[in-house]
């Protein structure tokens, strides 16, 4: 892997130095952030808590990056590689105490189960019919399959019976 310094700009304001990097890592994977860290303390003769990686830009299909790194007065940045290591660790306690406190859930019985929400709402009737001078008329169609009770739904481009599945296509 070899870095390159593309541009270097000093910032007084901020107390930081500000570079633009190219990387070309041949063969390899885009370098982590701690790699990198690494790699730029030992070419610049500096401590990696001064070095923070703000992001890494890799080109699709070639081994090329380029990487905005800041290099502070003071130390403030954490040391990556001491970070990742200790988050293994801590992770691996937690699957440990996971694994040991995981055990066999219970079935409830149906009479425990909490009852669903849902309640079922019956049928307006009075939107299926209209009366008209002493007389009932229907205001849907009867399914041909299923006789007078049953009433068809309509969609856009279809009727359909939702109790024997009877549908007619509408060609418009």
């Amino acid at each position: 892997m070899k870095l390159e310094i593309k541009q270097d700009r000093e910032n007084p304001f901020l107390k930081r130095r500000e570079l633009l990097v190219d990387i070309t890592h041949e063969k390899e994977p885009t370098p982590t952030k701690a790699a990198l860290q690494k790699l730029l303390s030992a070419q610049l003769n500096i401590e990696p808590t001064y070095i923070e990686i703000d992001k890494i830009f890799s080109k699709k299909g070639i081994s090329y990056s380029e990487a905005k790194i800041k290099i502070w007065k003071e130390p403030i940045v954490k040391d990556l590689e001491k970070e990742i290591k200790e988050k293994q660790k801590t992770e691996q306690k937690e699957t440990k105490e996971e694994k040991i406190k995981e055990e066999p859930k219970e079935k409830k019985s149906q009479k425990e189960r909490p009852k669903s929400k849902k309640k079922h709402t019956k049928v307006k009737i009075w939107k299926l019919y209209n009366i008209k001078d002493n007389k009932v008329e229907r205001l849907k169609e009867a399914c041909p399959r299923c006789g007078e009770g049953t009433f068809l739904a309509r969609y856009k481009n279809r009727t359909y019976c939702g109790r024997c599945g009877w549908s007619q296509i509408k060609n418009e």
